[in-house]
């Protein structure tokens, strides 16, 4: 179905994807109806062209989860388990304000989410198992039916706590630097006047000599 809209619109569908991508543990079929879905969509809002599908590895886990139209979980990969510190079935059926400590930072999500049909890459802190405040990067798209009536969205998810913790180390070092950069200055300064000093001494007994000299 989604190939004769292509072809039907005179669209043409091209994939940019890395080698070695790493595998994703989801529902297969899950995914493949939210995938079937999102270029459906695309198909159906774009008007000339064609539709790129990209992906790639940036070194850490993606974490998957799906949602229906009430905003209840029903997909939750092995990555958002050990995201977040649940099993997937103790979180399927359950809302997705779930994880959010805040609900006006969710209520915001939704806003764009409805009115744009995506957000992308926006950062913000989920709560884990146990109260653990995680930071992650997330994306959200929206998924529509055959009659463009909206039927879920699904979550891309990536943990950013190894990139926080190498900007935490990052910021220490700068501090670091620059306290030893003053220390170095500071003690360059004060060599150069404990040296002047003494010369300045040393330059007056001079003086005092040869005048005493001359006088004598």
């Amino acid at each position: 179905a989604v190939s004769a809209l292509f072809r039907a619109k005179g669209l043409t569908l091209q994939t940019d994807l890395v080698e070695s991508l790493p595998p994703v543990h989801a529902d297969r079929t899950r995914v493949r109806q939210v995938l079937t879905n999102l270029l459906g969509n695309a198909a159906r809002f774009t008007e000339g062209g064609g539709v790129i599908i990209s992906a790639c590895h940036d070194g850490g886990e993606v974490a998957i989860t799906v949602t229906d139209r009430q905003g209840r979980l029903t997909e939750f990969n092995e990555a958002a388990e050990r995201l977040t510190g649940y099993r997937k079935d103790e979180v399927l059926g359950k809302p997705v304000s779930f994880f959010y400590e805040s609900s006006d930072v969710l209520r915001e999500i939704l806003d764009v989410l409805w009115r744009e049909g995506k957000v992308e890459e926006r950062e913000l802190l989920l709560t884990g198992n146990g109260g653990r405040r995680v930071p992650v990067s997330l994306t959200v798209a929206q998924f529509y039916g055959r009659e463009g009536e909206p039927l879920g969205s699904v979550g891309i998810t990536v943990d950013l706590s190894d990139r926080r913790r190498l900007e935490t180390r990052l910021r220490e070092a700068k501090l670091w630097v620059e306290y030893c950069t003053n220390l170095l200055v500071h003690d360059v300064r004060n060599y150069a006047q404990i040296t002047g000093g003494y010369l300045e001494a040393l330059l007056a007994d001079q003086v005092y000599r040869l005048c005493h000299w001359r006088v004598a």
